[in-house]
């Protein structure tokens, strides 16, 4: 009886932490993807990315005249969401920011 209940106890010591290592490994992470940059009002940038994890940021950088070139950014947004910037001034170039979390 000895030999059945210590190999009892052993596998479910054995489950036990194979459960627990299951539970603690993290989660596979991939940048976001997919991302595209529009234009959908004369002073406004938006980004969205539709696959993977994280977030994602439209970033602008604008000319101002004699005030050179500024650069804004727009709102974290998660995967799927959208990010919107507003840029009263003409446009130089356009990109999106990517973050895992």
């Amino acid at each position: 009886m000895r030999i059945g209940r210590t190999a009892i106890i052993g596998t479910v010591i054995v489950a036990t932490t194979a459960g627990t290592m299951l539970v603690a490994a993290p989660r596979a992470l991939a940048a976001p993807g997919n991302c595209t940059i529009s234009y959908p009002g004369d002073n406004t940038v938006t980004s969205v990315c539709t696959s993977g994890t994280g977030h994602q940021q439209i970033v602008v950088v604008m000319y101002q005249g004699n005030a050179g070139e500024n650069v804004v950014a727009g709102n974290w947004a998660a995967v799927g969401q959208v990010s919107t910037v507003y840029v009263p001034w003409t446009i130089v170039s356009a990109r999106v920011n990517l973050e895992n979390s």
